[in-house]
């Protein structure tokens, strides 16, 4: 049985791709052991010193590659608010933080839209470097969902930056979208689809 470790332990990122893994392993007839990060012995986390999603999604996945030696599929992502020329980026998880830590998720958006105020021009779009490491091969992809960043937040699926990212061609924002439409629309599924 072959096996692959999502090397991450936020719960949103791993239903996500564990969704998407499991749709493309039944429909291709592959048998494939999901793990996560929550299957391990805690471990210390990598210094993500990288300057875009690219370099920190290869740094992560190539650090929980020589820890656990399985194959491991990684990501790095984030919002880019144009108006802000792209912050967060890199930044978007720690965001709102001020001690160098992952702020919460509604600390960041509370800062964004703060930062937001009075700017009519808000087009944003997501980020996703997706990292694929076993060893040998090494494979990235870097896909992106465009939409507007609202005044407030509206939906209750989804994570992170998702209440307030609106998404003109499907009239709602991401956090309103259903697993299905989020697999089909997301930057992270799209990256994953191309490793």
């Amino acid at each position: 049985m072959n096996k692959v470790l999502i090397a991450t332990s936020n719960q949103g990122k791993i239903k996500e791709l564990k969704r998407i893994l499991n749709e493309y392993t039944t429909n291709n007839h592959i048998d494939l052991t999901i793990l996560t990060l929550n299957d391990f012995p805690k471990i210390s986390e990598p210094i993500e010193n990288g300057t875009t999603f690219e370099e920190n999604a290869i740094i992560k996945t190539k650090y929980y590659f020589n820890a656990f030696k399985l194959p491991v599929i990684c990501d790095d992502s984030g919002l880019e608010v144009y108006a802000l020329d792209k912050k967060p980026g890199i930044y978007s998880a720690r965001y709102a933080t001020i001690d160098g830590k992952d702020a919460s998720s509604l600390e960041n958006r509370k800062k964004l839209l703060r930062e937001l105020k009075g700017i009519t021009k808000r087009e944003a779009r997501f980020c996703c470097a997706m990292a694929y490491f076993d060893g040998n091969n090494l494979l990235t992809a870097l896909r992106y969902t465009e939409g507007i960043i609202l005044e407030e937040e509206i939906g209750t699926n989804g994570f992170g930056y998702d209440p307030i990212f609106y998404l003109p061609e499907y009239g709602c924002t991401t956090a309103q979208l259903s697993p299905e439409q989020k697999n089909e629309v997301s930057h992270r599924g799209k990256a994953l689809c191309a490793i």
